[in-house]
């Protein structure tokens, strides 16, 4: 997780609070698609939307990436809405998937 190795370099109060946000959302969506694959591997749920599961996880991991950029090169940056937006709609997906089975 990129975030733990970026939160021990912090300059100021409102950085760690930034990269504490970013990295909430990151590790949220890992337990999300982590545990919708896990269903998947055990035959609880199909394939067939694994790709846009995929999908969705990585725009979302470069969207983090992105984030971590800005905070690190400025200290008043905030965690763009966007990413929580996406972290929600990931989310929503992987529920929404697993309510369908």
């Amino acid at each position: 997780m990129a975030v733990a190795a970026i939160v021990v370099s912090c300059s100021t109060t409102a950085q760690r609070q930034t990269l504490n946000t970013i990295g909430g959302i990151e590790t949220s969506a890992t337990a999300a698609v982590d545990a919708y694959y896990t269903l998947v591997v055990k035959g609880k749920l199909s394939t067939n939307d694994v790709p846009k599961v995929s999908r969705a996880y990585d725009s979302l991991q470069a969207s983090v990436r992105l984030a971590l950029t800005v905070v690190q090169q400025n200290t008043n940056a905030l965690a763009p809405s966007g990413l929580l937006t996406e972290s929600m709609d990931l989310l929503n997906l992987v529920n929404q998937i697993e309510g369908k089975h």
